[in-house]
């Protein structure tokens, strides 16, 4: 078993292979990259750099007329006060929800590890909207595709009556 092994890991390693088979491996590495590198260049990075691009620009995303104006649309943002409040709600939200899902799982993680007398309630609580998620999807799922008395089938019957 181990020498298939060890045969299987050589294989593998190009060091043993002759250049010209080296060179192949070295293309089909980059071949094997070319999707994803295809994806991320047409996905993510042509995307922000076009925006990038277009924020620099006095456009109305329709029009062909387009005027440069440089860092102008960065500088109106951070003068005017409703962006402004609007980033500091944002950094508050993100600072307060942030802390106190870290504060609540700590928590949850010490009670849960820990001996404490109630130990089961606390993992039926915070198990518990797993759970009853489930079992108001299921139930409502099953109301909705009842065959007799099911809201689907009350439709049905009031678009094709017969």
């Amino acid at each position: 078993m181990s020498q298939s092994l060890t045969r299987f890991s050589k294989a593998l390693s190009m060091s043993y292979a002759a250049p010209r088979q080296r060179k192949l491996f070295r293309w089909a590495i980059y071949l094997y990259i070319l999707p994803a590198l295809l994806f991320m260049l047409t996905f993510v990075y042509y995307p922000i750099t076009y925006t990038i691009g277009v924020s620099t620009l006095d456009w109305n995303g329709i029009g062909a007329q387009r005027t440069p104006i440089g860092l102008e649309n960065y500088q109106s943002i951070f003068v005017d006060p409703i962006v402004r409040r609007a980033l500091g709600n944002q950094v508050g939200f993100a600072l307060i929800t942030i802390f106190t899902g870290m504060a609540l799982g700590l928590t949850m993680a010490i009670l849960l590890k820990s001996r404490a007398r109630f130990k089961n309630v606390y993992k039926l609580l915070f198990f518990f909207p797993v759970v009853i998620s489930l079992t108001v999807t299921s139930y409502i799922f099953r109301r909705i595709y009842d065959g007799s008395t099911g809201e689907l089938n009350a439709l049905l019957n009031a678009l094709m009556p017969g």
